[in-house]
């Protein structure tokens, strides 16, 4: 089986809209959740601003896509940030997320490997993302990565 993690395509968006509601619901922020879901209207306007932030003139984020048997299973956001003070790019990861069937299978690890690759194609210094601070599994999952607790609720893994 082939599990490709790929930059995403317009055919996917629906997709990608549909896993990010499954990720909200999964971390109990439905409520925070202002995109509508697949199917309810063409003319969100938010939705819109989505799909132009990836899509348009001038992406402002950059998503990874995991295809599991040809189903979209995983995402990965992310964009690049730049420090003033290093006078270098880094990446801030915004959503990484699996869907829960499919957890401890390898799949995050795969498709955050992709993103530190980018990252360091593009000379970044490191990955910064924000995660929900009592969530141990994900803290130690992100710790198997290499990263460090950054803040209470923020963590970084370095590149250089």
């Amino acid at each position: 089986m082939t599990v490709p993690v790929r930059p995403i395509k317009p055919e996917d968006f629906n997709a990608f809209v549909d896993l990010l509601h499954e990720m909200a619901e999964t971390l109990s922020l439905s409520d925070y959740m202002f995109i509508e879901k697949t199917g309810r209207s063409d003319r969100d306007p938010r939705k819109e601003n989505l799909y132009q932030a990836i899509f348009g003139d001038r992406p402002m984020i950059e998503v990874l896509v995991l295809e599991v048997d040809k189903v979209l299973s995983g995402i990965c956001v992310f964009h690049t940030s730049f420090s003033t003070y290093r006078g270098q790019p880094g990446v801030f990861l915004e959503d990484l997320f699996i869907k829960k069937s499919l957890h401890r299978k390898g799949y995050g690890r795969l498709i955050f490997k992709e993103l530190k690759k980018i990252a360091k194609s593009r000379g970044c210094y490191q990955i910064v993302w924000y995660y929900p601070g009592k969530n141990i599994p994900v803290r130690e999952f992100y710790k198997s990565l290499g990263a460090e607790t950054f803040t209470k609720s923020s963590m970084v893994l370095k590149l250089d």
